[in-house]
């Protein structure tokens, strides 16, 4: 059986068992205040590739307490509602995004944007893997799959993006910050958690002590992830 029907059909299990576990949508600890940025969209048709980030476009989703979602949708942005029903295994269970109002900026013809502002609204099911968050389509329609972002789970290896010009890793979070020097693109850092407000940093880490600092998310992506199997 194909990886991604295995992985659909448990989350599709576990919201099952969530309808007779009634938990509040504050409640499981692991969603809320948890940032991720997005790997890939998978369909459940084998003959459909993965869509997955490319070129300096950025994704990612911040689930807020008090139910307030925020979205980073390439050159645009999103904030709504979102909600969550725990199984009893508490790392899987129902989810779905409430009206999403979004900005509404014209981004590159590769960006990824249009199709998940359709998808976002058919997400129903979630299910935690370590340091990965799958969200569920009804229908079988599909897996969305994201990354953490907030170092809750250790560092994880990320890497400058290709770009025209080095990047500064600077002392605190902030374009003012001291210039502790200044990173390549591909050069690979520990990233130890980022914040979604405002520019979005990331505080980052050159691998054997080689300096820590700050970083722009916009300016990073994570390393290729082991694909399912």
């Amino acid at each position: 059986m194909h990886a991604l029907q295995r992985l659909g059909r448990a989350i599709a299990a576990s919201s099952v068992l969530a309808s007779g576990v009634a938990v509040a949508a504050t409640d499981p600890a692991d969603l809320v205040g948890s940032h991720w940025q997005l790997i890939q969209f998978q369909s459940n048709d084998d003959n459909q590739p993965p869509l997955q980030p490319t070129g300096a476009g950025t994704y990612t989703l911040s689930l807020l307490s008090g139910g307030h979602a925020q979205l980073q949708l390439d050159c645009n942005q999103a904030q709504g509602t979102w909600t969550a029903v725990a199984s009893r295994e508490r790392s899987s269970g129902t989810f779905a995004f409430g009206p999403l109002a979004q900005t509404r900026m014209r981004c590159p013809e590769t960006s990824l944007e249009p199709a998940l502002t359709a998808k976002l609204p058919w997400v129903r099911t979630y299910r935690l893997e370590r340091s990965n968050l799958y969200l569920g389509l009804m229908a079988d329609g599909g897996i969305l799959s994201w990354q953490r972002l907030d170092g809750r789970d250790g560092p994880t290896l990320w890497r400058v993006r290709q770009l025209d010009q080095a990047v500064s890793l600077r002392l605190v979070a902030s374009q003012r910050g001291l210039v502790l020097r200044e990173l390549a693109s591909g050069t690979v850092l520990n990233n130890l958690g980022c914040s979604t407000a405002d520019q979005s940093w990331c505080q980052v880490e050159l691998p054997g002590g080689g300096g820590r600092g700050y970083v722009p998310l916009r300016d990073l992506e994570s390393e290729p992830s082991t694909p399912l199997r």
